[in-house]
């Protein structure tokens, strides 16, 4: 099994969306893409990942599955700080504020439960910080 990772096109933040420069990004993306031979692809519900996707779609005429759990996650500080996980800088870490108990630790918790049973459903089961493969799931192993 192969996995492409990718981030959406340059985005609006404020309205969830592709700039046109993010738009000619996708559109880039989707003539390589289009090349190797996608059996899936899955996009987050935010708008501007799914705006990505779509032009990938578009060409391949595969539909994108939203996966729910890929939603931009928000991290919420002991002091009641709400922000986007990305934003996460090891400076913050040190903050008095992060430190414990991490009020975010549930939340980080559930996305790798989620991600660990999505990688399950494609055939692959997380021993340790690995994975390995099920051959019984009838997923085909490619390397």
């Amino acid at each position: 099994m192969r996995l492409y990772l990718i981030r959406h096109g340059h985005p609006d933040y404020s309205t969830d969306s592709l700039t046109p420069r993010g738009k000619g990004e996708a559109q880039a993306l989707s003539e390589y893409l289009s090349t190797l031979n996608l059996d899936r692809i899955y996009t987050s519900p935010m708008g501007r990942a799914r705006e990505t996707a779509s032009f990938t779609s578009a060409k391949t005429g595969i539909p994108p599955v939203v996966l729910d759990w890929t939603a931009e996650l928000r991290l919420r500080a002991c002091d009641g700080t709400d922000f986007p996980a990305w934003e996460m800088s090891p400076e913050n870490l040190r903050r008095p504020e992060f430190q414990e108990p991490p009020s975010w630790m549930p939340a980080l918790n559930q996305l790798a439960g989620e991600s660990d049973a999505w990688v399950e459903s494609l055939g692959w089961r997380r021993d340790g910080i690995s994975y390995v493969h099920m051959p019984e799931r009838g997923v085909p192993k490619q390397i």
